[in-house]
């Protein structure tokens, strides 16, 4: 055995599962749904619903100590969430990385005004919050890295399928998700899953929900 190194002999049968990585947003049919939000092309994501999904990837982000910008209107709404230090920031306007780049960091934008395709940097996560959209939207949602919708109507139904190359089959539980039920959508694949807030978390986001109305 080297320092710090087991060498482990497996017999050739045998199947070991990789690793899994990211972000827990809840569980799924077959156990957690972790999203990759960090990597080194960056990644664009959408939240075409509600933002319960967010709030809660902002708490579990912050704990974890990575920083965390929110641009946005409702400052009160987002501040506890992420209380102090660790750089990060609530505010209405976006503080742009340095020229030598970033770590990680996910920037989540709340404000109608902003709108836009921004450059997004290495190792960041752009989050869209895009609780008002319409179908003709679903094309430009789908040239990013993943999108989350909650319940749909029937009728947006076959449009996100095509959109995302999707059968409609697989797209047809997004009119029947309930309120902590939702689609992680990537393009030809759709993970459907259920919020799993720790009774702390959940604590924080009926906070959050109530500073908001």
């Amino acid at each position: 055995m080297k320092r710090g190194i087991l060498d482990v002999r497996l017999d050739e049968r045998a199947i070991v599962g990789a690793p899994t990585s990211g972000v827990q947003l809840g569980v799924g049919r077959d156990g957690p749904v972790r999203l990759r939000l960090f990597r080194l092309s960056g990644t664009r994501m959408v939240v075409a619903t509600r933002p319960d999904p967010v709030r809660l990837l902002v708490l579990r982000v912050a704990a974890a100590g990575t920083p965390v910008q929110v641009v946005t209107d409702r400052v009160g709404a987002w501040r506890p969430l992420l209380g102090d230090g660790a750089g990060h920031l609530v505010g209405d306007t976006e503080a742009r990385a340095s020229a030598g780049g970033v770590g990680p960091t996910l920037v989540v934008r709340d404000r109608e005004a902003i709108r836009g395709a921004e450059e997004v940097q290495p190792w960041q996560c752009r989050l869209e919050l895009r609780p008002r959209w319409t179908p003709a939207q679903l094309v430009g949602f789908a040239r990013g890295d993943v999108t989350v919708f909650g319940a749909l109507p029937a009728e947006f139904v076959p449009g996100v399928a095509r959109a995302f190359d999707l059968p409609v089959r697989a797209a047809e539980p997004l009119a029947r998700l309930d309120a902590t039920s939702f689609a992680v959508v990537r393009r030809g694949h759709v993970d459907y899953v259920t919020l799993d807030p720790t009774p702390a978390e959940a604590q924080a986001l009926a906070r959050a929900a109530q500073l908001a109305s």
